[in-house]
């Protein structure tokens, strides 16, 4: 009998812990779905995705993948997340404002509360999507021990928010990407002189089968950006035009062109 019973709290007690560390995260060693979540200092929405094999004992780099003016924000981070396999990176995808629209408190894409809103109308679009990433970045680096800088890609009309962040805060990233990306000075305030922009590496991808931009890369918006952030001492970027690709986010050549970047470190 005692034997039994010693049995049976020896599983008791193995149950326990093993429910317990999933409670605290210490089971999430697996590549994950992205979760939709919100900033623990601020309302911005994200969509987080765990790599294979994820741990809380080591460092995990992060990319930031911003959405195009379709808002199609959790197929964004599906898209990504299937493209990592199995690579090491944290995908997070936020629920940002500046990829354009109107009346964006009634879009559909949305579910900020009206006091959200009401904020956005007193500060900017931009103010809410700078101090936004700053709050979900801090989260993935404190909950998911996420790296100190990030690299970030941003699609279409999400280029406006990786030339803002490139060209304000440099020396927040490893690296930047832009996939058929738009430049037209969105959101762009001070332009950073951190020593970190000189060698910054941004890169422009764009599918040869986009349209003129493609056909005439000098009508492209990356020249525009470049122009700008040339101008102000940023002297490491690039322009690629991809065969056989339609206007899109890419995220097998985004990620491995920043998986490059990483292994250069």
């Amino acid at each position: 009998m005692r034997t039994r019973w010693k049995f049976y709290f020896v599983a008791i007690v193995s149950a326990l812990v093993i429910a317990g560390s999933h409670t605290l995260g210490l089971g999430e060693n697996a590549s994950s779905a992205p979760t939709l979540k919100t900033a623990s200092h601020h309302p911005m929405q994200y969509y987080v995705s765990l790599p294979e094999g994820w741990t809380r004992d080591k460092k995990w780099p992060i990319v930031v993948t911003i959405t195009g003016g379709l808002k199609n924000f959790q197929a964004n981070a599906e898209l990504f997340a299937a493209a990592r396999k199995q690579l090491p990176f944290i995908i997070v995808t936020p629920v940002n404002l500046t990829n354009g629209g109107s009346d964006l408190r009634h879009a559909r894409e949305y579910n900020y509360a009206p006091a959200v809103w009401d904020e956005v109308d007193k500060t900017s679009w931009c103010d809410f999507d700078a101090k936004g990433l700053d709050a979900v970045i801090e989260d993935v680096q404190q909950q998911y021990n996420g790296e100190a800088k990030y690299f970030i890609a941003g699609h279409s009309a999400g280029g406006h928010m990786v030339w803002m962040t490139v060209l304000m805060h440099p020396e927040k990233l490893v690296g930047a990407a832009t996939t058929g990306g738009n430049f037209t000075n969105r959101c762009i305030g001070t332009i950073s002189n951190a020593p970190e922009r000189v060698n910054l590496p941004v890169r422009g991808f764009r599918g040869d089968l986009e349209g003129e931009p493609a056909t005439s890369p000098d009508k492209d918006q990356f020249f525009t950006g470049k122009e700008l952030a040339n101008a102000h001492g940023f002297t490491n970027l690039s322009y690629e035009l991809i065969k056989g690709q339609h206007h899109n986010p890419m995220p097998d050549l985004v990620l491995a062109y920043f998986y490059s970047l990483l292994k250069a470190q």
